[in-house]
Parts: C-alpha cells; structure tokens; sequence
C-alpha cells in the first residue's frame, strides 16, 4: 500500500508496533504518532504490578503514579472490579500494605472466564493476602472518591476507590468516517484494513478484526495481541502480506502468582485443574 503519509491515531502499543512494522517491512513515507499523553510511548502492563506495588481510574503512568502515592499501610481501599486489571491492582496494593476489598459482579474472580476452580485459586491467592471479596454486587454510584454505594443500597467506604472495570473503544472518529462497526469496535479484515481498497486501518482495542486461526472476527484488549495487529497493519502499509492468526492471550501477576490465558475468547466447555 503506497503512501507518502502515514499518520496514526493513538500511542499505545497497537500505534507504535504499526509504526516500527511500517519501517521494519521498507516503508517510507513520513510518519505521524497521535497520542493523547503527554508521553512517549510506554509499557502499561506493569502499572498494576510492578511499579504500583483517591477516586481513580487505572489507566496511564499517572493513574499509577497517583494510585501509589494513595498506598501504604493500614490504608482502606476499595477496588471495583474482579478482571484481571482489578485483581492485579487488589493484589499490588495489598502487598503494600493497604486493606483492599475487590468488589465484582461475578462470585468469584474471573468464574465466567475461566471456570469455578480456578476461580476458587485466585479468590485463595487474593484471601492469601488478606484481600476481602466482595462478590455478585453491582455498583450504583460513587461518592466524593470515598464511599462506594451498591444497587441493594448498602454503602462500603474506604480512604480511597480505584475503579479497575476495563475500557471501551473510542469510536467517534470512527463513526465521523463512515467506518463499519460491529461489537462496539472497528470492522477490519485479517490484514488490519477497516475499509478494502482504502489506506485505512485499525488494530488493537479498537479493533474487531478478523483472525485467520479462528476463521471470525475477535475483539482483544491484550497488549500482547494489540502488539501483534499492529505489526500486520504496519506490514499491510508497508505493501507486504500480513495476517493476525494467533491465539490472543495474555500473562497476569496477581501478588507473587502468575497465570497465562490463551483463548478465543468464547468461555469454556469444561474445566480442569491441575495442582
């Protein structure tokens, strides 16, 4: 695909694996990297691990900044939200010290995912350091950064709230353009192009991208895979043939723990643990 201009809407890790495949592959032509962030781009997996360990989001360099400045002990946290993101964050600031209660719609951490009994060994992980579960709850609302009230109407308040409930795309300029939608994200092929035939693309989370292995559209939010789909975009740019045909997965630390998932993403027929 020639081009004398490229210019690509967002710095995370889909956005600069677009750019580096681009070049990598021989293209050319000028490049342009929109981020919102005052920052180059950066590594976020560890924001909820590593570098971690008020009313919050957990997002950016500064949410974890933030966060951690929040941390130490004996400070009463609530975290809202049992994906892997919250349980990382639970498990991050329960090592400083904090007392964390997790709060999740679902029983148990990630049951619909993964199945009951591995669902049970984060909850013991998680009890292991001292982190109060909270289970089949929804959050109404949140006040003054403190004071969490449930849809029973029941009130948990802590010092701080770190709200760890994932992201949704941001598809307006999307929309602006005429682009397909399906699942609330981008429509584009195993190559990464939202429209055949025109120099747009899409990968990463906003993207529900066709995959090879799957014979269907996926829509990840794995860094892993958005470094993947932007590597075959960059190489769709730079004309040379790409495909995304891997299985979408991700590594998580939970404390001291370490899981890996790899899957389609459609939940599961039936489920084994081996000790």
């Amino acid at each position: 695909m020639p081009a004398e201009r490229i210019v690509i809407v967002g710095a995370g890790p889909a956005g600069l694996a677009t750019a580096r495949a681009y070049r990598e592959h021989g293209g050319r032509g000028s490049v342009t990297l929109l981020g919102e962030e005052q920052l180059l781009p950066y590594r976020r997996p560890p924001l909820t691990k590593e570098f971690l360990r008020g009313l919050l989001t957990m997002r950016t360099l500064f949410d974890s900044v933030r966060i951690s400045e929040h941390a130490g002990v004996g400070v009463a946290t609530l975290v809202i939200g049992t994906g892997f993101i919250g349980c990382e964050i639970a498990a991050s600031l329960a090592l400083r010290g904090c007392r964390v209660t997790l709060i999740g719609e679902e029983p148990l951490p990630q049951m619909e995912r993964l199945g009951v009994q591995a669902a049970h060994r984060i909850a013991d992980w998680l009890d292991g350091l001292e982190v109060k579960l909270v289970g089949e709850v929804s959050v109404r609302a949140v006040h003054g950064g403190r004071i969490v009230e449930l849809n029973d109407g029941s009130r948990l308040e802590a010092s701080s709230v770190v709200l760890g409930m994932g992201a949704r795309p941001r598809t307006t300029l999307a929309e602006r353009a005429g682009l397909q939608l399906r699942h609330g994200a981008v429509a584009v092929d195993a190559q990464m192009r939202a429209v055949r035939g025109e120099p747009v693309l899409a990968a990463g989370d906003v993207a529900f991208a066709a995959n090879a292995g799957a014979g269907r559209g996926l829509r990840v939010a794995h860094w892993g895979d958005a470094l993947e789909q932007g590597e075959v975009a960059g190489a769709t740019l730079a004309g040379v043939d790409a495909s995304w045909d891997a299985v979408p997965g991700f590594w998580s630390t939970i404390g001291t723990r370490t899981l890996k998932y790899a899957a389609w993403g459609d939940g599961y027929d039936e489920a084994s643990l081996v000790a």
